[in-house]
């Protein structure tokens, strides 16, 4: 018998609770998953909470992600700038490196996030 992998679907929040340019955190999977999810022009992105410079948690606090002008994603660390709908680095420390992106799936009018998980067959 091999294992079999299946996709694992965690409900971050509604679909109407983020409004563009709005972020929210979450923690998945016993809480060793932290990440946020942010709404960039009416589509969801996620990532890891994670820079890739130190891999310290991006935000200044709960659900502040972004910078003053709410047009990057900004690390409260060093202040790197990421494009909300890439993760691309374009000012930084880490510049051209990514954030970690999740997988996201809106269902029954929730955003999830998607992760696969080993299962025995």
């Amino acid at each position: 018998m091999g294992n079999q992998k299946s996709d694992s679907v965690y409900p971050v929040c509604s679909i109407e609770q983020l409004n563009h340019a709005e972020c929210h955190e979450f923690r998945l999977l016993d809480d060793q998953t932290e990440g946020f999810l942010v709404n960039w022009r009416g589509k969801y992105f996620a990532y890891f909470n994670s820079c890739p410079h130190t891999q310290v948690n991006l935000n200044w606090t709960p659900n502040q992600f972004l910078d003053i002008d709410s047009q990057f994603i900004q690390c409260s660390l060093h202040g790197a700038l990421f494009e909300p709908d890439t993760g691309l680095c374009i000012r930084g420390p880490c510049l051209g490196q990514s954030l970690t992106c999740l997988p996201v799936v809106e269902q029954d009018g929730m955003v999830c996030i998607t992760l696969q998980s080993q299962k025995p067959a």
